[in-house]
């Protein structure tokens, strides 16, 4: 249970799961947006979402790990490693629901027109130390990985890793999902 002064007890699972379904279909909209001006898109699902504060992996590793299904995860590692790609450019949206920042990453490789839309969720007060480090450094990395590959593990397992030079967007407040 995670505590927000300003909004009370907040059950963060009860939340994730009552905003999921809008959280999804806006990255959903997001891809189809990608879609439509030609691009390829690849909209996740995760199913699983946490901070890596330092404490519990690799200090390199500060961020978000997001688990998607394998399904989702192949198409994704081979716009990333195919040649060439280089996926520089990226939007995030943020809001919050109570205790808890949903966010949309959106990473894109202009050169071959190509975007992961990557949906997710933490627990505000639980995030403070990665969010911390993160400002410190001026980097945020999302690391996504399938469900089936190694918990903390970014550099043995198959995974895929952005990086965002600017990690105030993740904080609720400075994007625009509303």
């Amino acid at each position: 249970m995670a505590t927000d002064p300003d909004e009370g007890s907040t059950d963060v699972a009860d939340v994730v799961a009552a905003q999921r379904d809008d959280l999804l279909a806006d990255a959903t909209a997001i891809a189809d947006e990608y879609r439509e001006a030609g691009w390829t898109a690849h909209a996740l699902e995760p199913t699983e979402v946490r901070p890596l504060t330092g404490d519990d992996t690799a200090e390199q590793h500060v961020g978000l790990e997001v688990v998607v299904p394998a399904d989702q995860f192949e198409p994704v590692d081979a716009a990333v490693t195919a040649e060439n790609a280089g996926f520089d450019a990226s939007e995030v949206y943020s809001r919050r629901v109570e205790s808890v920042a949903l966010v949309i990453v959106a990473v894109a490789d202009p050169a071959t027109e190509t975007a992961v839309v990557v949906p997710l969720h933490y627990d505000v007060a639980a995030a403070e130390p990665m969010l911390d480090t993160a400002q410190e450094r001026g980097e945020l990395l999302t690391h996504v990985r399938p469900a089936d590959a190694p918990e903390n593990d970014p550099d043995g397992g198959r995974v895929v890793t952005f990086a965002h030079d600017d990690p105030s967007l993740f904080v609720p407040g400075m994007g625009s999902l509303d």
